[in-house]
């Protein structure tokens, strides 16, 4: 980089065993945040001072002296060690006041006791760093940092030196190749770690960088130690490692390769089965917990998120992670595949046919928690032939609600009954505690995605009348509604899709009356329909859209609403003109308005003040489309997503109404669920992360007794 740079702003983290980025180069000036001594900048040999920070390296003599001004030849280095601690005014103050209220509690507390039966309040009991002598459970990290340090300084392993080690007592050496995302995960600390746990000397002979976040980094090593044995379980635990971490690993140029995890003794056992789990999204814990209850399952986390992964698999012997896409360009997929039983795909759906096709190839099973799409259903052919079992929508919506709706609608048939009406609806909220914005809902998924699905057309069955809701109308549409027997919740439903296929697949033709809806808080649909007539949810290209690219969010907005985008226009005016298009008709002759009363005008305008579309001093987002626009102004707000241990909320309701062949006996049958989250997982993820669980437990366990081919969960095993 030098020949490009005049001034250099160093915030990197260096480590003893990492090269240096620059040892002696001509500058006009150094910012060096780091503050590492002879560190990655070489030449730092003194810090400046608050009172004095600037030191001025003299090239011609070699020193760098310590002086005042910014004058005179050599490079002007500015590095102050504890330039933190050096506050505003206002700053210290601020933290003096805040503090004040604890220092009687200081005063007062018994110093002679032990950390865990301190009397401090838990703010101070907290900040402790070191009592009687020893760091306290929070802070010892800190000792293992300070060992670490220690060793790299002491070890012969010398990143920064570039003659080798000496071989007067070495006895086997070897040279490996990495190749990989190896800075940025962490990978190549991590193999230097396993080194100097070894007692394996190494040092780098060459490194190539990649030129972006994208491209990979070529790493050439030498390792020698004084015996080969110390030295080969040290190559198998690097080469166990980069399976993990997606690495190609190179002696002599030959790949070496791990076992895909290092079984437990129960897993060596001819009965032990083996689990890929792709994703590691939101509802992937449950799932992860569950088949680990079982000791003879073995579970692989496959994900491109890799420090999620080994999140999930925590410390249990009988769970791997590993780095894994699922693009129809990712390579590494069927070789993955090929080596476990049963595949549970949590990635998102579009990817689900690639996933299929690799388990067809590997005659491997297949369980996801998604809707069957055409693409999917093309693989029914080949799986049914082959003797796989594709158990898809073994979720919540869907996989409970299909579950418990055919559960229910049997019961009847067996009583000889017949199904007259059948109403379904199921939302995934947020707690009634936690809906504290204007759309009462918070995003779990792809924020796109959710906005997107409020643009769906739907069908259902009305007294023996279809309903077809055009995709422009289907936030027009939603109805009030309250659980049976439990009104507390203030809800709207909204047409969920085409439920005209499911009459047959829940084996109720014959109901006059067939819906299924999704559930949201009252004045959800109102704010989106308010969005769509505006045009905030169009995914067409801001260059073909003149007020998604104009200026601020508020002469967005006046455009959008048909007014200049370069005049100044009032709230009222702005609102007045908006009015005139949301009140119109979607589609000539259908649906009624979206917001009918004063009420509801007030709160979405409410609504779109608390988005920022009435900014004039913020700039629209420059996005790809105006939905991309307005996804990017709500996921600015910190409200719109679920803080760490936030409970969410699982609602979901049946009504079946059913008589008897002849009339007689009319009744009406209700099943609802009702599922709060908490500390440990969400409602959301139980419900979908057991469902797939269970349903993958059941694959392994009876998948010579179930249909083969593409499935979803409509009949009892």
């Amino acid at each position: 980089i030098l020949p490009f740079t005049s001034v250099l702003f160093n915030c990197i983290y260096w480590d003893h065993r990492f090269p240096r980025l620059i040892t002696t180069k001509q500058l006009l000036g150094v910012e060096d945040v780091s503050c590492d001594l002879a560190g990655s900048i070489e030449f730092l040999e003194q810090y400046g001072s608050i009172e004095k920070p600037f030191n001025m390296q003299d090239w011609a003599s070699g020193s760098m002296a310590l002086r005042e001004g910014v004058d005179g030849p050599g490079v002007l280095y500015h590095a102050v060690d504890h330039l933190p601690a050096e506050c505003p005014l206002e700053a210290s103050t601020h933290f003096g006041r805040c503090l004040e209220p604890f220092l009687p509690a200081l005063a007062h507390s018994d110093g002679t006791k032990p950390h865990a039966q301190c009397d401090l309040p838990a703010e101070m009991h907290g900040a402790v760093v070191a009592c009687q002598g020893e760091l306290t459970p929070a802070f010892e990290h800190v000792g293992t940092m300070y060992e670490h340090q220690r060793r790299a300084q002491e070890t012969s392993c010398r990143l920064r030196s570039a003659s080798p080690p000496p071989r007067g007592s070495l006895e086997a050496k070897t040279e490996m190749q990495l190749k990989g995302h190896l800075f940025d995960t962490g990978f190549i600390n991590q193999v230097l770690d396993l080194t100097e746990d070894a007692k394996v000397q190494c040092r780098i002979l060459d490194f190539r960088v990649g030129k972006n976040r994208q491209s990979e980094t070529e790493v050439e090593l030498e390792l020698c130690c004084a015996a080969a044995e110390p030295l080969q379980q040290c190559i198998q635990a690097i080469a166990k490692l980069g399976a993990s971490a997606k690495v190609q690993i190179q002696i002599h140029g030959e790949p070496v390769r791990a076992p895909l995890a290092a079984p437990s003794p129960v897993g060596r056992a001819a009965g032990a089965r083996r689990v890929l789990l792709l994703g590691s999204g939101l509802v992937a814990a449950p799932l992860v917990q569950h088949i680990l209850e079982r000791p003879e399952n073995l579970i692989t986390v496959a994900s491109m998120f890799l420090e999620e992964a080994q999140a999930l698999c925590g410390d249990s012997l009988r769970a791997t992670a590993v780095h894994q896409l699922v693009d129809q360009e990712a390579a590494g997929l069927e070789e993955l595949v090929e080596q476990h039983d049963v595949v549970v795909s949590l990635v998102p759906a579009v990817c689900h046919p690639r996933v299929g096709r690799a388990c067809i190839a590997a005659r491997k099973h297949l369980v996801t928690a998604s809707y069957i799409s055409p693409e999917m259903q093309a693989l029914h052919t080949e799986a049914a032939a082959a003797g796989l079992v594709f158990l898809n929508e073994a979720g919540l919506d869907p996989g409970i609600d299909h579950m418990s709706a055919c559960q229910m609608v049997d019961a009847l048939h067996a009583e000889g009954a017949r199904v007259t009406s059948f109403k379904s609806w199921c939302g995934g909220l947020p707690a009634p505690q936690g809906a504290n914005n204007p759309l009462g809902y918070k995003f779990s998924w792809s924020p796109r995605g959710a906005l997107l699905a409020t643009k769906n057309a739907a069908r259902y069955r009305v007294q023996g009348k279809e309903v077809e809701v055009k995709a422009a109308n289907l936030m027009r549409s939603a109805e009030p509604f309250r659980l049976q027997g439990n009104p507390a919740f203030a809800l709207e439903a909204i047409p969920n899709r085409d439920s005209i296929p499911y009459t047959t697949m829940y084996g109720v033709a014959e109901a006059p009356t067939f819906f299924r809806g999704t559930l949201r808080y009252e004045g959800f649909s109102a704010v989106l329909a308010t969005l769509a007539a505006i045009g905030l949810l169009s995914t067409d290209s801001c260059q073909d859209d003149a007020a998604a690219s104009t200026g601020s969010c508020r002469a967005m907005l006046a455009t959008k609403v048909g007014l200049s985008g370069k005049e100044e226009h009032s709230d009222d005016a702005i609102f007045a003109s908006m009015w005139k298009l949301v009140e119109a008709p979607a589609t000539a002759g259908e649906a009624p308005p979206a917001v009918t009363t004063c009420s509801e005008r007030g709160a979405v305008e409410a609504a779109l003040r608390w988005i920022g579309l009435l900014d004039s001093r913020t700039p629209f987002p420059k996005a790809a489309s105006a939905l991309d626009g307005l996804v990017a102004m709500l996921t600015a707000h910190t409200e719109m997503s679920y803080s760490p241990g936030e409970p969410d909320l699982v609602v979901m309701e049946h009504r079946v109404e059913a008589c008897n062949v002849d009339g007689s006996n009319p009744r009406t049958i209700t099943a609802s669920l009702v599922e709060y989250g908490n500390q440990s997982h969400s409602a959301m993820s139980r419900t979908v992360g057991l469902t797939a669980a269970i349903a993958t437990q059941l694959v392994l366990d009876a998948h010579a007794e179930l249909p083969a081919g593409v499935q979803a969960p409509l009949k009892p095993c």
